[in-house]
């Protein structure tokens, strides 16, 4: 959707983000992580404010289809065992964007939900998750996670563009 850090800024006006382009689909990939530029509960739900109301001022702005995903839950570099029997701010944080974004798709025409901690969950944290890319380039993800993402997101494309198919069966 935008450069880095610069995906409010590109919500709030999408049309001197994309300079004359007119796509037809938008598709907002995020995890609660990239919110803010370190893992901080307090911090990342202020922020995740500011995403939800940009999120509404891009349905406001912009007509096309909008997939926004629920973010995948967070995985901090320090997570371990230590915190594996009692839910963390971050985890309730977790819930509340994953709730609240799913109640945005229900409230707002044409926008549609796409949820990354599923593709995580189908292909296994091992395979879904690239520890170079994340320290290198802030981008977790392997090729193998940007696959199955990428064709989840075409089918739900496709399923909204192309017209349903229609069968008659008569007995």
């Amino acid at each position: 959707l935008a450069d880095y850090n610069q995906v409010i800024q590109t919500c709030m006006n999408p049309k001197r983000a994309f300079e004359g382009h007119e796509p037809e689909v938008i598709a907002l990939l995020w995890r609660l992580e990239d919110l803010v530029g370190e893992i901080d509960a307090a911090a990342m739900e202020s922020a995740l404010e500011s995403l939800l109301r940009a999120i509404r001022s891009l349905r406001e702005n912009f007509d096309g289809m909008i997939i926004v995903s629920l973010p995948p839950r967070p995985r901090p570099s320090a997570a371990g065992l230590s915190g594996f029997s009692r839910m963390s701010d971050l985890d309730r944080l977790w819930r509340r964007a994953c709730l609240e974004t799913g109640d945005l798709s229900r409230q707002l025409r044409g926008l549609y939900t796409f949820d990354l901690e599923e593709c995580v969950t189908a292909l296994g944290e091992a395979a879904a998750f690239d520890v170079r890319k994340a320290l290198l380039y802030r981008q977790p993800y392997s090729e193998e996670f940007n696959h199955v993402a990428a064709t989840q997101i075409f089918r739900l494309v496709d399923a909204r563009k192309r017209p349903a198919k229609k069968c008659l069966v008569l007995d």
